[in-house]
């Protein structure tokens, strides 16, 4: 299962004047991203998360479960947890170091991406109240509508029984948020694309979690 950190957007007036950039094992290095968006951070922010970067980069080479980031450099995730998702004939990119620098335009023209970071999504809203169906206390969210009968399909399989349901897109990073928090409110999980086993062991997943929980679990290992 591959986690993937969340925080509520940044105001572009709260934004610092600097960056974390991370060396990568082929020798290329790319930056910490936030929505897609390079991540600038104030001074003491950026050398905190350099510091806690460093930190969890060698633990993870000193347990040979390095963390690691995808070919186009959009997932970000410990090789244990992301090998299982490559694709044939990819390589995952080894993170060895994290530093600081100072942010540029050239930099976010470079490494930013113009586009939504989570959606499109699809979400399945339960017709009798318009509310989004809860199952095992999880949200369950779908990136490729067009695979949406396949995964109803395993879900079925697996034991997992829906009520009758509408399909609703969040369209923007912004309908997304409004959900996450609701999810963190309610105390509810939200999986992107689950999969389970026969025995409803849920075996794939993208599963969402709070970036600032992630970083006080970090600290604390």
């Amino acid at each position: 299962m591959v986690i993937v950190g969340w925080k509520p957007g940044a105001l572009k007036a709260l934004r610092g004047q600097y960056c974390v950039q991370y060396i990568l094992d082929d020798g290329s290095s790319h930056y910490v991203t936030d929505r897609g968006k390079v991540q600038r951070l104030g001074a003491d922010e950026v050398e905190d998360l350099v510091t806690i970067m460093n930190k969890a980069f060698d633990k993870g080479w000193k347990e040979r479960d390095p963390y690691c980031v995808s070919p186009n450099h959009s997932v970000f995730g410990k090789y244990s947890t992301m090998m299982p998702s490559l694709k044939s004939g990819q390589r995952l990119l080894r993170c060895k170091q994290a530093k600081s620098t100072a942010f540029s335009p050239a930099i976010d023209t470079t490494y930013s991406s113009p586009q939504s970071y989570y959606a499109p999504l699809a979400a399945l809203l339960d017709r009798k109240n318009g509310e989004p169906i809860v199952i095992r206390n999880t949200v369950f969210l779908v990136s490729q509508p067009l695979d949406l009968a396949a995964l109803l399909e395993n879900w079925r399989e697996a034991g997992l029984q829906l009520p009758e349901y509408s399909v609703a897109i969040l369209h923007s990073d912004a309908d997304f948020d409004a959900l996450m928090v609701k999810c963190l409110q309610l105390g509810l999980q939200l999986l992107i694309d689950p999969i389970f086993n026969l025995r409803g062991t849920l075996i794939k997943a993208y599963d969402v979690q709070a970036l600032d929980s992630l970083i006080n679990k970090r600290r604390e290992s």
